[in-house]
């Protein structure tokens, strides 16, 4: 790697996200934390997002933020003539949905050609494809023929590419320690989307057999939006919250890696919210709603999944697993730790070898 940053290319980023969301700073987090790594310049995209969201980041030293789209393509077109860019497209979902997104692919392409035309890396990390557009798909299909490397995060994405491209774990997996700290499990988080229905008979069960094994249902809010439906839900089941009121994100960050950091079982239909919990090798529970469903193509090739699907009426799984069940949980959380870490090495070499 040079120490000259005069010569090193410039990676081109965004963290331009759902700004109420929490797992989605997460996983733009792994990728900062990974340009730290590598020691490139690197110009970040933030474009509207609201103060408290950028501020639960930790940027690079090397990082230079750009709010407005035209200054951020300006500089990337630049840098494309002097030879000094490579691309790192976000993580997170990706809906090949036609009309006005058809835009945004033809876009992406033309970035990706401008890029690998000027020799520079492009890299996707952490992707997860979804949709049925015809046109759509077949732009993004020629956008990752050309990326020095695409990693899906899920086992579907690569079926609905119709690429052999590879998968690794999310990358919110990513850091976890070789010996994560064991503390005393007194929590089941309960975590839900509040713009999909609940089966109240299932939650009474979940409710009821984390207080039958001694432990305390807590709802937990991580995505801003399902606050509402949370407070409700907590005052109806008469147990604790964790909600999600005038805190920043950072705050909010804090308080929730609190309760995690003591979670028995995480039952949830959010994605980062089993993730949140897995690193801390909290049992996983996944609420699966019909078409709908991020977390079992994600997690479930990896380690350890309990499935509740939404149309069953009552509980079909326990809530309460023997610490001895834990072990295998740790290993596997440790290996898709461990495998996202190979997969950054060989960004990190990408980016500092040109």
């Amino acid at each position: 790697m040079t120490n000259d940053r005069s010569r090193q290319r410039t990676v081109f980023c965004s963290i331009s996200a759902q700004p109420d969301n929490l797992g989605d700073i997460a996983i733009r987090q792994a990728l900062l934390d990974l340009f730290k790594r590598a020691g490139n310049p690197i110009v970040v995209f933030t474009g509207g997002m609201p103060a408290s969201y950028l501020g639960a980041f930790d940027l690079p030293s090397t990082a230079t933020v750009v709010t407005s789209q035209g200054a951020f393509i300006r500089s990337f077109l630049g840098a494309c003539l002097r030879r000094r860019a490579h691309l790192v497209f976000a993580p997170g979902p990706f809906a090949a949905k036609g009309g006005r997104n058809l835009v945004k692919s033809l876009a992406s392409l033309g970035n990706v050609v401008l890029t690998r035309a000027s020799g520079g890396a492009v890299v996707s990390l952490g992707r997860a494809i979804r949709g049925s557009n015809r046109l759509d798909l077949r732009i993004l299909r020629s956008s990752v023929r050309l990326m020095n490397l695409f990693v899906a995060r899920d086992v579907l994405s690569p079926g609905i590419l119709r690429l052999p491209v590879e998968v690794a774990p999310d990358l919110a997996l990513s850091g976890i320690p070789a010996s994560p700290a064991h503390t005393e499990r007194s929590y089941v988080v309960i975590s839900l989307r509040g713009d999909r229905p609940i089966n109240r008979d299932v939650l009474a069960d979940v409710v009821d057999q984390t207080r039958e094994a001694g432990l305390v249902p807590v709802f937990v809010t991580q995505v801003r939006r399902d606050d509402e439906n949370h407070r409700m839900l907590a005052a109806e089941f008469d147990a604790e919250i964790c909600d999600w009121t005038t805190e920043s994100h950072a705050e909010q960050f804090e308080r929730i890696e609190r309760i995690y950091s003591k979670a028995h079982t995480v039952f949830s239909d959010r994605l980062h919210a089993v993730i949140f919990g897995l690193r801390h090798v909290a049992f996983p529970i996944a609420y699966r709603h019909d078409g709908a469903d991020k977390i079992t193509p994600t997690l479930a090739h990896l380690l350890p999944l309990k499935v509740q699907d939404s149309h069953e009426k009552h509980l079909s799984v326990r809530i309460s697993e023997p610490e001895s069940s834990r072990n295998r949980l740790e290993a596997a959380v440790l290996k898709s730790s461990a495998d996202l870490e190979r997969v950054f090495e060989r960004v990190i070499r990408l980016l500092t070898s040109r």
